[in-house]
């Protein structure tokens, strides 16, 4: 996903707003934890992956 853009506000008239802007502030953020498909693999030091592998000779 693309990176938000700041929309800068005017102190001096009305604040227009894109389209664009518009369309992606009303969509939903993705939560992949909600759904079961977040963070995939493993991540940093898993301590019983360490201890699981010493013992597989």
């Amino acid at each position: 996903m693309a990176k938000k853009q700041k929309i800068k506000m005017s102190k001096t008239g009305p604040i227009t707003i894109t389209a664009e802007a518009l369309f992606d502030a009303s969509k939903p953020r993705f939560n992949g934890y909600a759904t079961g498909h977040g963070a995939h693999g493993h991540r940093g030091y898993d301590r019983n992956a360490m201890k699981r592998r010493s013992l597989d000779w």
